[in-house]
């Protein structure tokens, strides 16, 4: 196996991927991605460290030549027979690679997560202050919106998440109308998904361990948020 290697592409270099599965061996098949194109699931073009593993990896699968550094089609001129609009095939021993492919793909879900969350954000617009959060947690009486618990660990530090009532990549702002605090498991269970639809979830889940709490919190919330000119509660909750 080849050592890592180093990808030397121009700045403007931009590629697409199209990932196939296969019980012996796997293949990437890549394209160049034009100047303002996006992909669905490489928004920016595949990133380094997947670039190095193909390099240092793969083979051409038409072939078995190695990869060059520069991602250039292989001199066999085979691959765009076997695949329209495909500049370059590259396969590997899926037996012997699959966890190091997992791992990458790992990275990249991460590296896409935030990318598409910073365009959000300039898109949508919104932005919550420092203060604007101290007043919410006030507010909110130090619980979490969507299942009562205290924000408050045992240290006596405030322990929560910002949450956007409608997710950004939802096409919702990032500012106090949208906010609402939650705890850490609220938050992470809720993700991307619409706020009306998590607070069903939450009573799925059985979550809300003191529903009269909740509602008095809720209920101040609403007070607050009329006396700062915000949409009413009931209208973000759909209550």
């Amino acid at each position: 196996m080849r050592s890592a290697a180093v990808s030397k592409l121009t700045p403007d270099e931009r590629w697409a991927v199209t990932h196939l599965w296969g019980t012996v061996s796997s293949q990437f098949l890549l394209r160049r991605l034009d100047p303002g194109e996006t992909d669905r699931h490489w928004k920016n073009g595949i990133t380094p460290d997947v670039i190095d593993f193909i390099v240092a990896k793969c083979t051409c699968a038409c072939c078995g030549s190695r990869i060059e550094v520069s991602l250039a089609p292989c001199a066999c001129g085979r691959v765009s027979e076997n695949w329209d609009g495909v500049e370059l095939a590259a396969v590997y021993p899926r037996q012997e690679l699959a966890e190091e492919v997992k791992r990458l793909y790992a990275r990249q879900k991460g590296r896409l997560g935030r990318a598409l969350r910073s365009i959000a954000i300039k898109t949508n617009g919104g932005k919550i202050t420092a203060e604007e959060k101290s007043g919410l947690f006030g507010a909110q009486e130090g619980l979490c919106f969507y299942c009562g618990d205290s924000l408050i660990d045992q240290d006596g530090g405030n322990r929560y998440h910002c949450d956007h009532f409608v997710a950004l990549v939802n096409g919702g702002r990032g500012d106090l109308e949208n906010s609402v605090l939650a705890c850490t498991r609220c938050n992470l269970l809720k993700n991307s998904d619409d706020g009306r639809y998590f607070i069903r979830r939450a009573r799925r889940l059985q979550l809300i361990k003191n529903p009269s709490r909740l509602a008095k919190m809720r209920r101040a919330l609403g007070l607050w948020r009329r006396s700062r000119g915000l949409r009413a509660l009931s209208a973000l909750i759909g209550d």
